[in-house]
């Protein structure tokens, strides 16, 4: 991992029964469309064995500033829209740096 790269985690709570439509939709709109952002490294969407409604985005950019353009890119707005109709709860993020 090079000096200035981040990884950034994003945990979320889905509605049970809205599982499967999110996947098709968080897939289409968000995940294949982010991995050819400008500084976009690994962008890829797990979901959790135990419990099937929780999800993990794993991200990692080439620099700070790479993931905050596309956090200000004008077409995430409309995607985290549609998606939020399936949320359970809100998300959290974590933004993290190779200490070594």
């Amino acid at each position: 991992m090079a000096q200035n790269t981040i990884v950034v985690t994003v945990r979320l709570s889905i509605q049970p029964e809205s599982v499967d439509d999110f996947v098709e939709a968080a897939q289409r709109l968000m995940v294949v469309p982010t991995q050819s952002v400008p500084g976009c490294m690994r962008y890829e969407l797990w979901q959790d064995l135990d419990q099937p409604h929780l999800f993990e985005i794993i991200e990692e950019w080439e620099s700070e500033s790479a993931h905050a353009d596309h956090l200000g890119s004008d077409w995430l707005r409309p995607v985290m829209e549609s998606l939020a109709p399936f949320a359970a709860g809100p998300f959290e993020m974590q933004r993290l740096h190779n200490t070594g």
